[in-house]
C-alpha cells in the first residue's frame, strides 16, 4: 500500500483508519515497535446476538477479505435468515478475491449443519477491463485507478488479484470445505449451464463493474429464490455497479437496504 490512490476502493472510513494506521505502523518500525490488537475491544466490533463462533469466524474471514465489518455482520445475519426461512439454495459470489467471504460462507454452512453449496465466480487474475460508465464515487474514471495501481497477487490493491492457487490454500489451510470455483471473466463463465446452481438463497456481487453487475443480474438473480438476499458489495462506490442494478430493477423498486455507505441488500419479493 504505497499510497492514498491504493485506499480509493474501499468506504471511506476504512480508508481513512487504513491509511493512518499503515502510516503509523511505518513510524514504529523504525524504532523496532508494532501494535498489537487489543481483544478486549474486539466485543464492541460485533452486534450483541453475534454468537462467539460467529464473531471468531467473521475475525477470520476478515484477514482475507476487503469487506467491513458491517458486510461481514450482513452476510452472516444473512446466512441466519435464509436457515431460520428455510429458504434453499446455494451461496454464491462474484468477485471473490483471497476468499474471506466463502471462508464465512463455508465455515457457517458446516458449523450449522448445512449442505448448501457454495460457488465462487472470479478471473483470479484480477479485474476485467473497465467501461467508460465505471468511476469511483469522486468521478475518476477505473481506467485511470487500474493503470496507477499495484498489480502483485494477494496484494491490496483495485486489481483483486488473487491466483487461483493461492486462494486453493488459503481454503485449505482454513478448513474450508465444499466451495467450488469458476474461473473466468463472468461474461464466459455465466453463459455455460453446468457452471450454474439450481437454485440460489444468498447471491453477493461484488466484482464492482457495470458489464459483469449486468450479466450476474441477468443470468443469477432468476435463480435467486424469492425471500432470498441479494448483496450489492459497491452500489454506492462504483457507478457502474449502481447503473447496472438500477437499470434491472427499474420499475420494480425493490427494498434496497444500506449496510454502509456503500453496500446494498435486497431480499428478493415472494
Amino acid at each position: 500500500m504505497e499510497t492514498f490512490r491504493e485506499l480509493r476502493k474501499f468506504p471511506l472510513t476504512d480508508r481513512v483508519l487504513l491509511y493512518i494506521k499503515n502510516k503509523i505502523k511505518a513510524f514504529l518500525s523504525v524504532f523496532n515497535l508494532e501494535i498489537r490488537r487489543n481483544f478486549l475491544s474486539e466485543k464492541f466490533l460485533f452486534p450483541v446476538d453475534c454468537t462467539e463462533f460467529e464473531r471468531s469466524t467473521i475475525l477470520l474471514a476478515k484477514k482475507y477479505s476487503m469487506t467491513p465489518y458491517e458486510r461481514l455482520w450482513a452476510l452472516t445475519y444473512a446466512t441466519k435468515y435464509v436457515r431460520t426461512k428455510k429458504i434453499p439454495g446455494a451461496f454464491v459470489e462474484c468477485g471473490v478475491w483471497k476468499g474471506g467471504n466463502l471462508i464465512l460462507l463455508s465455515l457457517l454452512n458446516e458449523h450449522y449443519g448445512e449442505k448448501r453449496k457454495i460457488y465462487g465466480f472470479d478471473t483470479f487474475t484480477g479485474m476485467t477491463e473497465p467501461t467508460e460508465y465505471d468511476q469511483d464515487i469522486w468521478g475518476e474514471s477505473a481506467e485511470n485507478i487500474l493503470r496507477n495501481s499495484v498489480y502483485k497477487d494477494g496484494e491490496l490493491s483495485i486489481h483483486c488479484f488473487a491466483s487461483l492457487n493461492l486462494v486453493k490454500t488459503i481454503f485449505k489451510e482454513n478448513n474450508a470445505p465444499n466451495i467450488d470455483l469458476v474461473v473466468g471473466d463472468v461474461k464466459d463463465t455465466l453463459m455455460v449451464p453446468e457452471n450454474l446452481p439450481t437454485s440460489i438463497s444468498i447471491l453477493r456481487l461484488d466484482t464492482d463493474w457495470y458489464e459483469s453487475t449486468k450479466i450476474e443480474l441477468e443470468v443469477l438473480y432468476p435463480l435467486l429464490e424469492p425471500g432470498g438476499v441479494l448483496i450489492i458489495d459497491d452500489y454506492g462506490h462504483w457507478s457502474g455497479s449502481r447503473k447496472a442494478v438500477d437499470e434491472y430493477f427499474e420499475g420494480k423498486n425493490p427494498f434496497m437496504f444500506p449496510v454502509d455507505n456503500d453496500c446494498r441488500m435486497i431480499i428478493k419479493e415472494k
